[in-house]
């Protein structure tokens, strides 16, 4: 089907007005890809996603078409009802608009309970606001306490035991060693030496664990990469081993955690940071998400510690270890002196794209990750908005122009190189010069090379925007499968690209420069520790470069990038139309982007403290509190009703969990509205059911009943003899 071409044709009249007839806007979006895009596209009725109605959105698409130019006939639209012509006014209107808008909803939720997106006006801008906070009371948990210690955390752990806890130290070191009563050292990027552990603490099971030596980095240069990799293996790395290991001897038991940073967060504008410090903040955000709410997980960011007997060092000690004792109630906490902050975020009222901020015209602006779909809707942004001239760097290197055409005709239209030449072909068709240059940016000598390229072919560099970054399915690791060779992946381009970036930029005097971060490091995600960590490192890391000197340096936490228009998360156009308003501020600082209502997906994705306190009693396992049942939504599959009793058994944990009066066998978990906290529920009740471990992944790969039944027979037949692995056989057989 040659729809470009189509469009193009159409597009030659150029007062013509697309509309789009059917569900949804698929067809709008590709026809606004034309070049050049057409100035009216119009879709007729609602994606199926969206929560207005059919009704509002005809009326709307009318209205559209009327301001176009179109004629209407009015007796076709309102027919049969009743209609009167209204006299107005002769003067011409202002084009301000006075309308009375309707009332907020309750909630931002649909029916199902999930978080819904809301329309650009709304606001979907925020800034972090940091707000000062009273301390909790003290945690209900009184159990022992595992400290990770080295330097200042060493105070931490005499000034417990004389108050009289239980405390068990651990300190660095390259092998597992017993160095006395209650005294271990380990080297935490080692899994085995944190079972081992738990295996030598034997029944003491500690109920409260903190990490209080990931600061002492003194040995490595500020802003090295050996300083970040020193980051990683203390920050990083234990606390996910160590929960797993504990996960797999108590599981489902109530486990508090703190992981305690020095100068991680921009609070005051004045004290110290240290960004390395940030990248021990993903797990934070995501165990409680990946084990269940028996995880109460928090991060509290401190000053650099005062020296031993240092002014300030007693008030310091004070307040950290009266955090610690407190009930794990706010998720980021930094200690200011005698000030107590915790994290919030406000919304922040943007320009309109007419506003150039930042943005020049004919600027020569260099993009990192620039051939990847975010970086080539951008650089079409600035294509069109300022007459930019583009350094575009990826790093797998293209054809040379001249067999552009020979590549997609040998490997078609679907072939990913051939959707990126595609995409080039488009911004030089606008006009654009573009200049694509094939570099490792975690190497310095790429990264100098691409700076001087941009020099020697456009003679300025005035912006830069670093992109690149692993998406997709190697970002998610979930917290079984850590490894570093796999987060190691999430961290090159993001962290030590950026590093080497930075010192290629060094003498440039740069317009801006813009890191593209995520929403996961406030909302975390499932399989997402490793990638909400290196995100907060560029947050940290644009937070400590805007003092240092006149460039302005933003991060943006991006939402999701979603080719269907309606869900939750930006459309290219949209996220295009975002970027340029966000350069309209003129000025640097950290910006999140949430399609809906971010302080409803904040709750959304965080374990209430009270739920943990369910899991007390239950074995561990957590329940989920009873749900008014509601009626079966419309899926997009027929109900079929379960026909044996495992099906039936999984069928009704759905009901439980998800508060529907009938769950059929195909029915989507997530169409029914579950998300990753009730998946982690389903994983513990079928433990408690069946005796056996089926992973997370598992139910988002296949989430209905009969997959879970499938994945339920499956692990229950791999410890079993022959003959009662031939009825499973038959089992599963029966349920395919």
């Amino acid at each position: 089907m040659r729809f470009a071409e189509g469009v193009r044709t159409l597009l030659e009249e150029p007062s013509r007005v697309l509309l789009e007839v059917g569900p949804g806007n698929t067809l709008a979006t590709l026809a606004r890809r034309a070049s050049p895009p057409p100035s009216v596209v119009i879709a007729s009725m609602r994606h199926a996603q969206e929560a207005r109605t059919d009704l509002e959105s005809l009326l709307g698409a009318a209205g559209r078409l009327w301001l176009s130019g179109v004629r209407l006939d009015g007796t076709k639209l309102y027919a049969p009802e009743a209609r009167r012509r209204v006299p107005l006014p002769t003067y011409p209107f202002e084009r301000q608009r006075y309308w009375v808008e309707a009332g907020p909803a309750k909630d931002t939720h649909d029916a199902r309970g999930r978080v819904t997106k809301r329309p650009e006006s709304a606001g979907w801008f925020y800034s972090l606001a940091w707000k000062q906070a009273r301390r909790p009371e003290a945690s209900r948990v009184k159990g022992g306490w595992l400290l990770f210690v080295d330097g200042p955390g060493t105070a931490v752990a005499e000034r417990l035991r004389r108050s009289g806890a239980s405390v068990v130290e651990v300190v660095p070191g390259s092998d597992f060693l017993p160095l006395g009563p209650g005294r271990f050292a380990l080297d935490g990027t080692r899994p085995e030496h944190h079972t081992w552990l738990l295996e030598a603490l034997g029944d003491a099971r500690p109920e409260r664990v903190a990490f209080l030596d990931g600061w002492a980095l003194a040995d490595h240069a500020s802003g090295s990469a050996a300083r970040v990799e020193a980051a990683i293996a203390r920050g990083f790395y234990p606390p996910l081993y160590l929960a797993r290991a504990m996960e797999a001897r108590w599981p489902g038991a109530v486990t508090v955690l703190t992981v305690v940073t020095a100068g991680a967060h921009d609070v005051t504008g004045e004290e110290s940071l240290e960004p390395a410090q940030s990248l021990a903040l993903g797990p934070c955000r995501v165990l409680p998400q990946e084990l269940g709410p028996g995880w109460r997980c928090r991060a509290v960011d401190v000053t650099v510690p005062p020296k031993d007997g240092g002014a300030g060092a007693r008030p310091w000690l004070d307040a950290l270890v009266a955090e610690l004792e407190s009930d794990p109630r706010d998720a980021v906490v930094a200690l200011r002196g005698r000030h107590r902050w915790v994290e919030d975020f406000a919304p922040v009222s943007l320009p309109d794209v007419s506003t150039r901020g930042l943005l020049r015209e004919g600027g020569v602006y260099l993009i990192t990750g620039g051939l990847g779909r975010m970086g080539l809707a951008l650089a079409s942004r600035l294509a069109t908005e300022a007459r930019a001239r583009l350094v575009l760097v990826g790093r797998t290197g293209l054809p040379a122009r001249e067999a552009w055409a020979a590549w997609q005709t040998e490997h078609g239209p679907e072939d990913a190189t051939s959707r990126k030449l595609r995409a080039l072909e488009d911004l030089e068709r606008q006009g654009a010069e573009v200049l694509v240059v094939s570099a490792d940016v975690t190497r310095d000598e790429d990264c100098q090379r691409m700076v001087a390229l941009a020099h020697e072919r456009f003679g300025a560099l005035h912006g830069v925007i670093h992109a690149a970054g692993v998406v997709g399915a190697p970002a998610n690791v979930l917290v079984s499968e850590v490894v570093p060779s796999r987060c190691g992946l999430l961290f090159e381009a993001k962290v030590h690209g950026l590093l080497a970036l930075t010192r290629a930029l060094k003498a440039e005097p740069l317009d801006f420069v813009m890191l593209q971060s995520s929403l996961a490091t406030v909302l975390g995600g499932l399989g997402f520790a490793a990638y909400a960590s290196a995100n907060h490192f560029l947050d940290a890391f644009a937070a400590e470069q805007s003092r240092q000197g006149d460039t302005p340096w933003l991060s943006v936490d991006w939402d999701g990038w979603t080719e269907e228009a309606g869900r939750l998360g930006l459309t290219l156009e949209e996220g295009a139309r975002a970027f340029q308003r966000i350069l309209g501020l003129g000025e640097g600082g950290r910006i999140l982007v949430s399609t809906g209502e971010l302080s409803a997906r904040r709750v959304r994705g965080t374990v209430p403290s009270e739920s943990a306190s369910a899991v007390e009693g239950t074995g561990g396992v957590p329940r989920a509190r009873p749900a008014s049942a509601h009626a079966r939504p419309a899926l997009g599959t027929p109900y079929v009703a379960p026909e044996d009793a495992i099906q039936e058994q999984i069928a009704e944990l759905w009901q439980e969990l998800l508060g529907v009066d009938r769950v059929g066998i195909h029915d989507n978990f997530f169409e029914l509205g579950g998300h990753s906290l009730l998946g982690m529920q389903v994983v513990s009740r079928l433990r408690e059911l069946f005796a056996v471990e089926v992973s997370i992944r598992g139910l988002f790969e296949t989430p209905t009943v009969l997959g879970v039944v499938n994945a339920v027979l499956e692990a229950q037949a791999s410890p079993v003899d022959a003959g009662r692995l031939e009825a499973l056989l038959a089992e599963m057989e029966k349920s395919s």
